[in-house]
């Protein structure tokens, strides 16, 4: 069964990404022209930035053009369509430059979700670059309207980028296998784990529940502080061995792994390395984020 990436963010979310390259005596013509793209931005170590204090090293960047309302799967998407081709000039610049990805999320309220689809985790992993996305609750404490300001001041090296080590979050995965005609028993005794839910349609219907079909789902037993990266690396441990198994379910059923993420920071983020994220891009499995001030 053919399931259609689908992106589930609450109207009420901008999106936007970028690719940066970093580094010192950067050819921005030989990047343009390598990768067949009008940058989005350049500066020159030693440039002003807005408060008049001098950047360390150059930057070339790109953005996607899409209009914020678009899920941020389609703006990196628009990434990866455009650099694909490219992955091995972008690979060799990292021998002397620093490559990075950078995904940003204004959201007017306190909750949203959104999804990426296997082909889109592609460019962090192809790459060999972090995920990173900063998440940004306007509306609670500061009343940001747009990108205007992230622009210029995300992409600068320096920066730090959000980590979940400098405030309190929370993160629990789930991976989950849904569709009609699901073998129940036949899952747990293949991946050699017992479910935390397991019903049968006819079984959420009972519930009042939307009927998605039969459900095989799992819940990891690691604690909430416990990183997205660790949480995604414990999923591919327990699941690669098996991926015969659950490539031949790709045809009938859907298989997802969805993070929900709670931070007490109205400007937070989250990040995963590029290798825990192969359990998505090897298996095909999309990864969800519901994500919510705490």
């Amino acid at each position: 069964m053919e399931i259609a990436d689908k992106a589930i963010e609450v109207p009420a979310v901008q999106s936007r990404a970028w690719l940066n390259v970093f580094g010192h005596g950067l050819d921005f013509n030989l990047i343009s022209s390598e990768l067949n793209l009008t940058p989005y931005d350049t500066h020159r170590a030693g440039d002003l930035d807005r408060a008049k204090k001098p950047l360390p090293q150059d930057l070339w960047s790109v953005a996607s053009p899409l209009p914020r309302s678009e899920p941020l799967n389609a703006h990196v998407q628009w990434l990866v369509d455009r650099l694909f081709p490219h992955y091995g000039f972008l690979l060799s610049l990292k021998r002397n430059a620093e490559v990075r990805s950078f995904c940003g999320l204004i959201i007017e309220g306190d909750r949203a979700a959104f999804r990426l689809s296997p082909k889109t985790l592609g460019l962090f992993v192809g790459l060999a670059i972090p995920m990173e996305i900063s998440l940004i609750f306007s509306g609670i404490a500061q009343p940001i309207k747009d990108f205007s300001d992230l622009d210029s001041s995300q992409a600068k090296p320096e920066m730090k980028q959000p980590t979940i080590e400098t405030y309190q979050t929370e993160c629990e995965v789930t991976f989950q296998i849904s569709g009609a005609g699901l073998d129940l028993e036949g899952v747990s005794r293949t991946l050699g784990l017992k479910p935390s839910e397991a019903h049968r349609s006819v079984d959420r219907a009972s519930l009042g529940q939307a009927d998605w079909g039969d459900l095989w789902s799992f819940a990891l037993p690691l604690p909430p502080n416990v990183e997205l990266e660790a949480q995604l690396e414990w999923v591919g441990t327990r699941l690669l061995p098996h991926s015969d198994f659950l490539r031949s379910l790709k045809g009938t059923h859907e298989l997802l792994i969805r993070c929900n993420f709670r931070t007490e920071s109205e400007t937070g983020g989250l990040s995963a390395a590029p290798a825990s994220l192969r359990i998505c891009t090897d298996l095909d499995i999309p990864l969800e984020f519901n994500t919510s001030l705490m």
